[in-house]
């Protein structure tokens, strides 16, 4: 852009209250400021320095990522297992469940869950009748647990 006015060869002056261009000498306004040059890019390489491009993926992008592929594998899970497979399982999550809420500790959940498969294997006869088997209350160890398996064993 040419810094002389058209009209009278005067000096021009931008007037950044009103964003134009007018003659310091007759008052001719010759245009509007859009940009001036480079002090509108000076914050650019700063504002580039100061941000990382994104790497990786977002918390959001993982975690249902992960969770569609570990509902595809328990669909999957679900539908491979045997009738008397499904049982037992079923059996195991409620002492899970059951374990978990009075506190037992991992020790003996699991010799439960052992007793429950040596019976289930005895009594191949005996379906869906875990639930009844599995509601011990907060025994006061291994061999409280295991009196009273033994008494729901006797029951069914």
């Amino acid at each position: 852009m040419e810094w002389r006015c058209p009209v009278c060869g005067g000096g021009l002056a931008a007037d950044y209250s009103r964003d134009e261009t007018a003659c310091r000498e007759c008052g001719l306004v010759v245009g509007n400021i859009a940009d001036i040059g480079a002090g509108w890019l000076a914050a650019e390489p700063l504002k580039r320095m100061r941000t990382a491009p994104l790497k990786g993926k977002t918390e959001i992008g993982a975690r249902l990522e992960h969770g569609l592929k570990w509902l595809a594998l328990a669909k999957l899970d679900r539908e491979t297992l045997h009738g008397r497979e499904r049982t037992l399982k079923t059996i195991q999550a409620e002492v899970m469940r059951l374990r978990s809420c009075v506190g037992l500790p991992q020790h003996i959940a699991d010799k439960a869950l052992t007793i429950l498969r040596e019976v289930k294997l005895e009594h191949a006869r005996w379906e869906r009748r875990g639930d009844k088997f599995v509601k011990v209350y907060r025994p006061k160890g291994l061999q409280a647990f295991a009196e009273g398996a033994k008494e729901y064993v006797q029951a069914v």
